[in-house]
């Protein structure tokens, strides 16, 4: 099960908040969220919120990943925040930290 959430914060950020499981079942909903969250039409900055995630697969990679390149054609900043220890370690196992947390990460 997964819940997702888009808030526009202000200031042309737009955060999308996940909580649950993201798998093979659950992706399409974080995919969809991704995709509407990019189509603010002021959105300069896309930051999904892993917080309250307690699994991410290569499916919930994959669609991260896209929503990343997605948002680097649009012009349009895209970081992932807040991921748990478990899903960072999945991150940071796929070489994807630099991607997807960006430099500072």
């Amino acid at each position: 099960m997964i819940n997702v959430g888009t808030n526009d914060a202000g200031d042309g950020v737009v955060v999308v908040s996940v909580a649950g499981e993201v798998d093979l079942e659950t992706a399409p909903d974080l995919e969809q969220s991704i995709t509407d969250a990019l189509n603010v039409p002021a959105a300069r900055s896309v930051e999904v919120n892993l917080a309250a995630v307690s699994f991410l697969n290569s499916r919930g990679l994959s669609v991260l990943v896209s929503g990343s390149q997605r948002a680097e054609k649009a012009g349009i900043a895209f970081t992932v925040r807040g991921a748990q220890p478990a899903v960072a370690k999945v991150i940071e196992i796929t070489g994807l930290t630099g991607v997807l947390c960006g430099p500072e990460a």
